[in-house]
């Protein structure tokens, strides 16, 4: 039996992740093996070349450098902040409106219809 050894890695990423969801087993990496056999690995801190370690934590595009054995992959991370707020609207007398959400950036839902009985609510 010939022995097996490494021939090469790949990176399996998504490109762009929210930094608030973001995790290190969101990434895999590839090792192809010289049988032509593939086994997919943890990524993990030890992996990432020290320089861009950092990186991981930042918002922003980044290339990101993976070393196994004597291998080494580049990939392009994007890690974004999405801004998120609920909005609630309180009625004249301290009564809650069903909220809505709005994403920084994107238009604002239709908003709650308003209805009391002999009244027209206008804008």
């Amino acid at each position: 039996m010939l022995p097996v050894f490494v021939v090469g890695i790949s990176i399996t990423a998504e490109q762009t992740y929210d930094i608030d969801e973001f995790e290190l087993s969101d990434i895999g990496v590839v090792v192809e093996r010289s049988n032509g056999e593939e086994v997919t690995i943890p990524f993990t801190l030890d992996l990432v070349d020290e320089a861009h370690r950092d990186l991981l934590d930042e918002v922003g595009t980044h290339t990101i450098r993976v070393n196994y054995q004597a291998f080494n992959a580049e990939f392009t991370l994007t890690l974004t902040e999405e801004a998120v707020y609920e909005i609630v609207f309180i009625t004249y007398d301290g009564h809650p409106i069903d909220p809505i959400t709005v994403i920084a950036g994107e238009p604002i839902p239709e908003l709650p219809v308003l209805t009391a009985e002999g009244h027209i609510f206008k804008g």
